[in-house]
């Protein structure tokens, strides 16, 4: 085996369950491998920084503004030009440009005066006008649940984005 994998071993898996049923033969109290890859130590700091974001926009707004603003003041420094100059066409700032686009991340804004993401608001706004609202809280919040169509162990939420709120439910917002 090799050393990057661990191995767990669970015998009231719900497989191991429907295996009892079907066999009724005694290798129900068998204990059962499974190998999965190690947990990546960024993988976790990634998804933690993320839940962070989600769990306090605000907070995560204002905190992203203040570098912005440090940022853009330290830029106007000679030292500030220099670092431009010196990142303007490097790899590390187009990988790094790619994590931010493809993360949670890029729902801040860089505008001073924006207090929450407009994303996270967009995304209450559709998910209230959804009739399987009930059904998605579960899906979203309840993490110990398997997804139909995922894979036994694979927690992934996987929602179909929608890229307009319901009709009529913006009505009675004031323009």
């Amino acid at each position: 085996m090799s050393s990057r994998a661990r191995k767990r071993v669970r015998p009231d898996a719900p497989a191991a369950r429907s295996r009892q049923t079907a066999a009724g033969d005694g290798t129900e109290k068998l204990p059962r491998l499974v190998l999965s890859r190690p947990e990546d130590p960024l993988e976790t700091v990634l998804r933690q920084a993320s839940l962070l974001v989600l769990k306090h926009p605000i907070a995560a707004q204002a905190i992203f503004a203040a570098f912005v603003a440090e940022g853009r003041r330290f830029a106007t420094t000679p030292e500030g030009r220099r670092w431009k100059r010196a990142l303007a066409d490097s790899a590390l700032v187009r990988r790094g440009r790619a994590l931010w686009e493809r993360s949670v991340l890029s729902m801040l804004q860089d505008t001073p005066d924006t207090v929450i993401p407009t994303a996270i608001l967009d995304a209450v706004v559709q998910a209230i006008g959804r009739d399987d609202l009930p059904d998605l809280i579960e899906l979203v919040f309840s993490p110990e649940q398997p997804r139909a169509g995922l894979a036994q162990g694979d927690r992934r939420r996987r929602i179909p984005a929608t890229s307009e709120p319901p009709a009529g439910l913006l009505r009675s917002v004031p323009q």
